[in-house]
Parts: C-alpha cells; structure tokens; sequence
C-alpha cells in the first residue's frame, strides 16, 4: 500500500508542474534506483540536482522532497523530516506554494502516523 501511495504521489508530484524531459528522467532514475535500494545513487543524484547553479527553487524543491522520501524510506524520520523541512522552504519562494505547504502539512502527519505519534495528530 505504501508502495502504491508513493508511486502516486510521486508522479502527480513530478508530472503536475511540468517539467522538462530531461528532469523526467532524472526523477524516473531516482526512484528506479529506490526500487532496487540504490539509495546512495540516488542521493548522489539528488545531491546534483541542489548543487547545480541552473536548478530553480523548484528544482530544489523537488529535490529536496525526494530526498524527504528516500530517507522515510530507510525509516530515518529525523533526517527525512530535515529534508521535508528544506523542501518547504524552497517552496514558499515558488508560485506553487499554497499547495505545497498543504502538502507538506500532509507529510507531516505521515510521519507523526509512521512513528504511530497519535497524540500529537488528534490534540
């Protein structure tokens, strides 16, 4: 099941703002790498991706964001939420910023499930 949410949210994620080919790509060899438990391929990859100067605060974003996800993955909430954290961030400075701090809201209360945190969610 979970299998399937990230596949869909990755992809709603990915194909929602219209990215490049080129970006499509990337993102499509990051999560084939998550597949296979590549995981420090793909954080090399993603490192790339926030380290190159032509990346936009979206780029960042997204990046960030599957990072976010590589290490919710590997159960290191405390660094996935880090990188969730620098996500919304570079999403306050895009014009998708309403909608992405709705879904950050949302990652949020995921992770408070995952750690099975139930008072923090129904205070």
């Amino acid at each position: 099941m979970n299998k399937i949410l990230l596949f869909i949210v990755l992809h709603i994620t990915l194909f929602s703002f219209g990215y490049t080919p080129r970006q499509a790509q990337v993102y499509k060899t990051i999560e084939q790498n998550n597949r296979r438990q590549d995981f420090k391929t793909s954080i090399v990859e993603i490192h790339k991706i926030i380290h190159n100067s032509k990346s936009t605060d979206l780029d960042k974003y997204e990046a960030y964001y599957l990072k976010y996800v590589v290490y919710k993955r590997l159960y290191n909430f405390s660094e996935a939420k880090d990188n969730l954290d620098l996500a919304q961030g570079y999403a306050d400075k895009t014009i998708h910023r309403e909608s992405l701090r709705n879904k950050y809201q949302l990652e949020l209360l995921l992770i408070q499930v995952e750690l099975r945190n139930y008072k923090c969610i129904f205070r």
